[in-house]
């Protein structure tokens, strides 16, 4: 079965808040705070510089958002992960954060993380 990040409501407020960290360059703050993993902040701008060639990182649509695939994460981890697609002066970039959502905590609670930038 094929969810979408709408399908996971609960979801969507972590990954957008993120995503407004990468848009204003705070991935100092991401990978400080546990936010983002495994790479650094330098690998993350990196990367994020190479693939927008110029480009600059603009808000994503509500429903473009709601529209990222989900799945589980795999067979020995609980959790799953999030591909969303980055929005790029105003449009569809073609590139993708890849975030991961874990349970922690006593109340296993879903957290949120970016795991890597890319273009698939």
């Amino acid at each position: 079965m094929e969810l979408r990040l709408l399908d996971c409501a609960g979801l969507i407020g972590k990954v957008e808040s993120i995503y407004n960290k990468i848009m204003t360059d705070e991935f100092e703050y991401l990978c400080d705070s546990g936010l983002a993993s495994p790479s650094s902040p330098a690998e993350y701008r990196g990367a994020l510089k190479s693939l927008l060639r110029g480009g600059v990182l603009t808000p994503i649509p509500a429903e473009a958002l709601c529209d990222g695939y989900v799945f589980p994460a795999g067979a020995d981890e609980a959790g799953y992960a999030i591909h969303v697609q980055f929005y790029a002066n105003g449009a569809p970039s073609g590139i993708f954060g890849v975030f991961l959502a874990r349970p922690s905590g006593p109340q296993r609670e879903l957290t949120v993380s970016l795991y890597d930038i890319l273009v698939p």
